[in-house]
């Protein structure tokens, strides 16, 4: 009896590799880009922006009632005569006036309007501080499905490692079973073993899709274009190379490190002599 094989999961899942490799059209993503972005592109900052800019205003509208009103008013006025003398009119000099009128209004004292305009500057300062917090959490949040998706991505690669080393133990199995040395069972398992790798990678794939679509979501990106993302490197705020053996001694006192050093080495000699001394078997003479 043959093994019988299913190539349809393989031929999907190299669809999908397909699909998802880089596009060398595509404009890399870097996590500084990203993160600039936010403030001028994700949906949840403009409004907590546009709140604060509200509250200011609404300041502004509190602060009103507790300026001088003033009031002007202007009015000119010309007139001219007319007189008629015996079927003759005669018109005379024109007569100009000009009215103009001041009036102020202030209020020295209004409780109600004075707490109306410390509660909206206090309230200016909770918007603004909404917004500071609104910005930081969805920083967060961007630098958090960023490296995720990055992850995904690399889990891809680890998926089809794994998809190549369960298909070459199939062969292998295969092999085995037509040279008599394996049995149909040994060949079962390693069939079974395929399609659970194949089915890992094809559940990556759906968070793969899930990660990208939420870091466009918070980027306000278009959910058709493509998307690459540059590696990242962690980089240590202590550029010194970090050693496993970790020394006590100061900068200064490499004399005295030296010492103990020496010290220590003698110690364990000694202590390895010793040692080896008690598990010697003794000799013992006959009487």
């Amino acid at each position: 009896m043959s093994p019988r094989f299913s190539f349809l999961p393989l031929i999907m899942v190299a669809g999908l590799g397909l699909g998802r490799a880089a596009d060398p059209g595509a404009p890399t993503l870097t996590l500084e880009k990203a993160l600039a972005s936010v403030e001028g592109a994700n949906v949840t900052v403009l409004l907590g922006r546009e709140a604060a800019a509200q509250a200011l205003e609404q300041a502004n509208q509190a602060r009103v009632g507790i300026l001088p009103n003033v009031g002007l008013s202007a009015q000119q006025r010309r007139t001219q005569a007319v007189t008629v003398t015996n079927g003759t009119a005669t018109a005379g000099a024109p007569a100009n006036r000009f009215d103009g009128k001041l009036t102020g209004n202030y209020s020295i004292l209004n409780p109600q309007q004075l707490s109306a305009v410390r509660s909206a500057r206090a309230g200016v300062e909770v918007a603004q501080a909404d917004y500071k917090a609104t910005v930081q959490s969805v920083l967060s949040s961007v630098a958090q499905v960023y490296f995720t998706h990055l992850r995904n991505l690399r889990r891809l690669d680890v998926l089809d490692a794994n998809i190549a080393r369960a298909r070459s133990l199939y062969d292998l199995a295969v092999n085995q079973l037509n040279a008599g040395v394996a049995t149909q069972i040994d060949v079962t398992r390693a069939e079974a073993q395929v399609e659970q790798t194949v089915q890992a990678r094809l559940q990556q794939e759906t968070s793969l899709y899930q990660s990208e679509l939420l870091l466009k979501r918070l980027l306000d990106l278009p959910p058709a274009d493509r998307m690459q993302l540059a590696d990242f490197s962690v980089r240590r705020a202590d550029a010194r190379p970090w050693s496993s053996r970790r020394s006590t001694c100061a900068p200064r006192s490499s004399s005295g490190c030296r010492r103990s050093g020496s010290a220590a080495n003698t110690v364990t000699r000694a202590g390895t002599l010793t040692t080896a001394a008690r598990r010697r078997p003794g000799l013992r003479a006959r009487r």
